[in-house]
């Protein structure tokens, strides 16, 4: 099983980005604190629906929870050496602090962060 659960500050200003089929994709970091006098810088990625919320209502500074799966990737520098680059995709947020309305204050949005699937078969 492949699953983490982080919560911490995103560290750069968000800065959303299309892939080549329109995709919206978002690659930050985010800082988490172990204890009082460490932190780990860890970067993730967003993407879809994700991506586009974040980058309306959230930016650097903000506390947020990702859940997602870690996942590893190679390739070679400019010296030709082989790196390890590890980063959490992303498969659903949460954002633990005020929001950041594009509109009047008082509006609230109306977006379901979490997998957006409605489940008509619930008992309640």
């Amino acid at each position: 099983m492949n699953k983490v659960i982080v919560t911490g500050r995103i560290t750069r200003p968000i800065e959303v980005r299309k892939t080549q089929n329109g995709t919206d994709i978002i690659s930050n970091t985010i800082a988490i604190s172990r204890n009082k006098d460490d932190t780990d810088f860890i970067p993730f990625v967003i993407m879809g629906k994700g991506a586009e919320i974040m980058g309306k209502y959230s930016g650097k500074g903000d506390k947020i929870c990702l859940i997602g799966q870690i996942q590893t990737k190679k390739y070679t520098d400019k010296s030709n050496q082989e790196r390890i680059f590890t980063e959490i995709f992303v498969e659903q947020i949460e954002l633990l602090e005020k929001l950041k309305f594009e509109s009047k204050k008082d509006e609230k949005p109306s977006v379901n962060l979490e997998d957006f699937v409605v489940d008509d078969d619930l008992p309640f």
